[in-house]
């Protein structure tokens, strides 16, 4: 999802879709969702008109950086009725950086819902290995490189190109964690955690007691 997919009706054209790029007959959705928008019917219910007209065919939906749209109301509302009316041969798949509440969810039944935590996400130590070999990296640094990242993937990722980098170019891996900070984690922060990182970024080290 981009923060222009909060338009739910943009929203349920683009999911219609990808839906139909994943059938191997997508014809049986086209115009749905315009013609359910054009009818007066409301954005959730045109989104419970597409997850029906699915029908019984397989399909898993990945919903990827549901936080770009968890301030709007409308938005949610629609993936909302799209996860209501979905029928059991349809998976989806719901990732995002923070808890978004999605009413669908809080109601369906158990067995139907299963959650799973960063940690679950996080790389073991054969993992890491096969990821740096696929890097053509030494692999004689894996618990290192664990310990100090958590598993977490992109950490394992610019550790294991840490040496390669510096040898190529002394500034390259500080670009590239440069770039991704400000594309992945910095552009949504609150304005007073901006500012904290900011006034903390002089220190080599950031201590509990400088931090306060």
């Amino acid at each position: 999802l981009d923060h222009t997919d909060a338009v739910p009706g943009r929203l349920l054209v683009y999911l219609e879709a990808a839906l139909q790029d994943a059938l191997p007959d997508g014809r049986q959705l086209e115009g749905v969702v315009m013609s359910a928008l054009r009818a007066g019917i409301s954005h959730a219910e045109a989104a419970g008109i597409l997850a029906e007209a699915l029908g019984e065919s397989p399909v898993l939906l990945v919903i990827d950086d549901l936080e770009k749209v968890s301030n709007d109301g409308d938005a949610l509302a629609a993936l909302d009725g799209f996860l209501r009316y979905a029928g059991p041969e349809t998976r989806v798949l719901v990732a995002s950086r923070q808890d978004v509440t999605l009413d669908s969810l809080m109601v369906a039944p158990a067995h139907d819902v299963v959650a799973v935590p960063a940690e679950a996400l996080a790389l073991n130590s054969d993992e890491a290995a096969a990821l740096m070999d696929l890097l053509g990296e030494p692999q004689d640094r894996v618990g290192d490189i664990l310990e100090a990242t958590g598993g977490w993937f992109m950490g394992v990722l610019f550790e294991t190109r840490r040496d390669a980098s510096l040898e190529e170019s002394p500034s390259s891996r500080r670009d590239l964690m440069d770039r991704y900070f400000r594309s992945q984690v910095v552009r949504g922060l609150p304005a007073e955690d901006l500012e904290f990182l900011t006034v903390t970024s002089i220190f080599d080290q950031v201590t509990s007691e400088r931090a306060k």
